[in-house]
């Protein structure tokens, strides 16, 4: 019998209070002893193989939850327990106080855990990298030990939880289908000097939901241009998809692909569609740092589909034309795609670049976007017959020359495009009317700037009354001169006529000038109560459009 003081942690090492500890494995005598106020806690065990377990008393961490952990005592201890020539079943803790290690039964064979370290049940808990022998002092090169913590997770079905620190990684890490939490997006720094590649790999072949990445910095220290650096690639076959998986409060210096998607494709009525679907990128930072980068988030075969990026921001691009924040690639479908609430940095010229022989090319929206003076092209797509079609760029800022025509190459239908550097106005007003006779009813009026112009169209349609539907659409050019009050209609009523009415009576308007401004007025004659509405759209030069 050895006894072993201990103390019960968490999964980001913060002491367990109030905690009961048991053994559960047929024939263990575990001393059960309440831990104290730091966690503190005593077993007393005989030789052999345990799976322990805590249950929280109060309401910290968890309350009534039994987790299964593994316990290495720290520093020496008597050899109770041998696992030479023991398979543990899958998910199954030990400690072999021969070797003085921790073990947890893996796939393939028993699994050696760091010193003190421990595994946290169920799935949806995370193993801490410290644990598996990770440093953090940005020198010591990490990658095995954050190796290890996979392989761990893997097993049990868990994550893995980086705490706050500088990892240098020295060699790629794969972490398969297990999901990567910092701490904090500034405090849990993952650094490379030497890979050339994809630094954190996710290998998704069977379909994978519901991870979530967030809270990292990634920083790429290599000089130069690397033209396979990347922080984070995604990647796997055709056997399943990348979907409902978030990215979140991550930061990127100075990679050629912040991120890299290479996930498989499977055949659509559309073509061949990526399986990276439905994911969420949200406050994600792309900088080019003092070394290179390119892009900040690249698909090499395709968007795939419903993938939202929002409040995506930095500076992507070191001087470099061809810098996009989003890139796709490949002869696969390219839509569905919603960029909003983002702050676009002039580094980057080009906020998403198509290659020429993507297809589909429908249902992009930037909503609510910034584009600094440098980003000066939202749209860039290659020589291609596709027509562009369901493009709504619409709310977003334009902080220099930024225009869309210029950067596409087939022509775009069936989209609301806001490529302005001039005013656009749209106005409705209402008049519900009791009783009957002739009705002379102001809409609108225009006041416009001096040596300028705007053209306006108004329309009027409504019910009215004892008479029935009616409706009517006018045209005006309207301009103005130096003068106070010079102004003058051109072309007026070129699409106006008689109007169109059920019952034979018509809606007209008419238009007058006065100081300047022009007034729009419905006109018609009724028997009962009417309910007619008109609407105005202007564009062109500065104006104001009041509602009368």
């Amino acid at each position: 019998m050895a006894s072993y003081p201990e103390t019960l942690l968490d999964q980001y090492d913060r002491p367990i209070i109030g905690a009961m500890v048991s053994g559960v494995q047929a024939g263990a005598t575990i001393a059960t002893t309440t831990t104290d106020a730091l966690g503190q806690f005593t077993l007393t065990v005989p030789a052999g193989v345990y799976t322990i377990q805590y249950r929280i008393a109060g309401s910290l961490v968890r309350e009534d939850d039994n987790i299964a952990i593994g316990v290495q005592p720290p520093g020496s201890i008597l050899a109770t327990s041998d696992l030479t020539g023991i398979t543990l079943p899958a998910n199954q803790l030990a400690i072999d106080t021969t070797a003085h290690k921790a073990y947890i039964g893996g796939a393939s064979g028993n699994i050696p855990l760091a010193s003190q370290a421990y595994a946290d049940l169920p799935a949806g808990n995370a193993l801490n990298v410290r644990k598996f022998g990770a440093v953090g002092n940005y020198s010591t090169d990490d990658a095995p030990a954050f190796v290890a913590a996979v392989a761990a997770a893997q097993s049990l079905g868990v994550s893995v939880y980086i705490p706050n620190g500088n990892y240098r990684i020295a060699s790629p890490v794969d972490f398969g289908r297990v999901a990567f939490v910092g701490e904090s997006e500034t405090g849990t720094v993952i650094y490379t000097d030497n890979v050339n590649g994809s630094l954190f790999k996710i290998t998704a072949n069977a379909t994978l939901k519901g991870n979530h990445y967030h809270s990292l910095t990634f920083i790429n220290g290599i000089p130069g241009d690397y033209t396979s650096s990347a922080a984070i690639e995604v990647t796997g076959d055709a056997s399943g998809f990348f979907q409902y998986n978030a990215f979140k409060d991550m930061t990127f210096y100075g990679f050629r692909d912040g991120m890299k998607i290479t996930k498989a494709t499977h055949a659509t009525p559309f073509g061949e569609e990526s399986l990276y679907s439905f994911n969420t990128h949200e406050n994600l930072t792309f900088q080019g740092n003092v070394y290179y980068g390119r892009y900040a988030i690249r698909f090499t075969a395709g968007s795939g589909t419903g993938n939202v990026f929002d409040n995506v921001r930095g500076n992507v691009g070191i001087a470099d034309a061809s810098a996009a924040y989003l890139r796709y690639e490949g002869a696969c479908v390219v839509g569905d795609i919603t960029f909003s609430n983002s702050q676009l940095g002039g580094g980057a010229p080009i906020a998403i670049s198509i290659d020429a022989a993507c297809v589909y090319l429908s249902n992009i929206t930037f909503p609510g976007v910034q584009f600094d003076a440098g980003c000066t092209v939202p749209l860039l797509v290659g020589a291609t017959a596709v027509p562009l079609k369901s493009i709504h760029l619409v709310g977003s800022n334009f902080g220099g020359l930024t225009t869309l025509g210029a950067g596409v190459t087939p022509f775009i239908a069936e989209s609301v495009i806001h490529d302005l550097q001039a005013s656009q106005w749209l106005a409705g007003n209402n008049h519900p009317e009791g009783g009957s006779g002739a009705r002379v009813i102001p809409a609108f009026s225009v006041a416009v700037d001096t040596n300028t112009g705007v053209s306006v169209k108004v329309m009027a349609s409504g019910a009215v009354g004892g008479v029935g539907g009616a409706i009517i659409a006018s045209e005006y050019l309207i301009q103005r001169g130096a003068g106070a009050a010079v102004v003058s209609l051109v072309g007026s009523n070129y699409v106006n006529g008689a109007g169109l009415s059920t019952g034979g009576s018509t809606i007209t308007l008419t238009t007058s000038i006065a100081s300047g401004v022009v007034t729009f007025t419905m006109n018609y004659t009724s028997s009962s109560a009417s309910n007619v509405t008109a609407q105005i759209a202007t564009m062109g030069g500065t104006c104001k459009v009041t509602r009368l």
